[in-house]
């Protein structure tokens, strides 16, 4: 039996074929885009050039799709917050230690039972929690 006898199988192996190649475009766009988030320099440069080649003579059509995407890129990315530098975010102190709120502190929000109910801290600190001991049931008479 050969490879091209079942056309199941010979269409499975193109949708694969297809998904790898369109894989691999969206791998490389972002690894593209990543560069150009490192360094933005780079995206300007590239958009220079395609600009002054536009100039001197009519771009291609992929070149001009080409300078669309970049400008679009940068936009995106000046839109990005600031990255922080390694450097910086060891220079920089810490933030100061948050302490945190005791609930049981006499200014304290209410607390809340398992009823619903609110009650303030001092209530809780003095409440009593009392078990409720079931009593024998009474024997019947004879």
């Amino acid at each position: 039996m050969g490879k091209g006898l079942n056309p199941a199988d010979a269409h499975r192996r193109e949708q694969k074929r297809r998904e790898k190649k369109k894989n691999q475009k969206q791998r490389n766009l972002s690894r593209e885009v990543r560069t150009y988030i490192d360094d933005p320099n780079k995206c300007r440069a590239e958009i220079n050039r395609l600009e002054a080649q536009g100039r001197t003579k009519r771009l291609a059509t992929h070149e001009a799709a080409r300078l669309s995407h970049l400008k679009d890129t940068l936009k995106a990315i000046e839109r990005l917050p600031p990255k922080r530098k390694p450097a910086a975010a060891a220079a920089a102190p810490p933030p100061p230690a948050t302490k945190k709120a005791d609930p049981l502190a006499p200014g304290a929000a209410p607390l809340y039972t398992q009823s619903g109910f609110a009650e303030t801290a001092a209530a809780a600190q003095n409440r009593q929690v009392v078990h409720a001991i079931p009593e024998a049931p009474e024997a019947p008479a004879p």
